[in-house]
């Protein structure tokens, strides 16, 4: 019986199949944001039947949900943009320099939205988003 070695998967080549496979969700993310707000919408026409209205509603969060759940693989290919331009050194001419920006600023933005996202729905239990954002009492 001739054994076949198989070779593992570098981290380059695994974050080009993840890569892909994140790009390949861009269509998905625009269906589910499509059926998102085609539920609210109805919802919001359909105000006099309670039982349709209220399903709708729950189907817009549902499908808000699972798309707060896609988007995290989103932070994966800046990292890696990240890297990469990183490895290069400090950008010397204003175009490298305006994308390192641009990546670092794609990074705190998801970071935070998803913070927001984790807090808001209920998973980190121990910070509340109105205690930030209610007016100071003196």
């Amino acid at each position: 019986m001739k054994r076949v070695r198989s070779r593992g998967l570098t981290f380059a080549a695994a974050t080009a199949n993840f890569q892909q496979l994140v790009r390949s969700t861009d269509g998905l993310d625009m269906l589910s944001k499509a059926i998102q707000y085609i539920s609210l919408l109805l919802s919001w026409l359909l105000m006099a039947n309670f039982a349709l209205n209220k399903s709708l509603i729950n189907l817009s969060r549902n499908v808000s949900m699972a798309r707060s759940w896609m988007r995290l693989g989103r932070l994966v290919p800046e990292f890696v943009t990240l890297e990469e331009m990183m490895s290069k050194g400090i950008p010397s001419n204003p175009k490298r320099g305006l994308d390192l920006v641009r990546v670092l600023s794609n990074i705190v933005y998801f970071i935070c939205d998803h913070l927001y996202w984790l807090i808001s729905s209920g998973v980190i239990p121990f910070l509340s988003i109105e205690s930030y954002f209610s007016p100071m009492v003196s």
